[in-house]
């Protein structure tokens, strides 16, 4: 993700709109499915969703990620991005509707797409000049 921020708006680009932003959801995108306890994502990070850290807040958001008011919290916080977002500050401040594929804001994306990668390539960004893999080569440290 690369993003852009105005006066008036938000903009993001997601580059793999495949990917899970918050980390491999380990079985907690199949529809029901409850494959840690609470004490375990409260635990480990590295469960599922590795890139929230462990702790009550998290178990709780998993574990009640499908319940009325609370399901568009978890996907806000966990589910797959579109490849462009788009927030207008002036009528969402809190950044929750994205309005990217509204056809009155075409000419804002369009433009602030423009900006965002010239901005990219001018800084020598990867993700703007196709090598966007290059991440998933460098080294981490993994704990067990």
């Amino acid at each position: 993700m690369r993003a852009i921020r105005t006066h008036d708006f938000m903009y993001i680009r997601n580059f793999a709109p495949d990917r899970w932003p918050a980390g491999d959801p380990n079985g907690l995108e199949t529809p029901r499915a409850q494959p840690f306890s609470f004490e375990q994502l409260a635990d480990r990070t590295q469960h599922a969703l590795a890139d929230i850290d462990a702790g009550p807040t998290k178990a709780w958001l998993v574990h009640h990620r499908e319940q009325s008011g609370v399901a568009n919290f978890y996907r806000l916080a966990a589910g797959k991005r579109p490849e462009r977002e788009l927030y207008d500050l002036r009528s969402d401040p809190q950044q929750l509707k994205n309005v990217a594929a509204e056809p009155r804001y075409s000419k804002d994306v369009a433009r602030l797409d423009q900006q965002l990668m010239a901005e990219l390539k001018k800084t020598g960004d990867p993700r703007a000049h196709g090598r966007g893999y290059v991440f998933e080569t460098y080294p981490y440290l993994q704990r067990v």
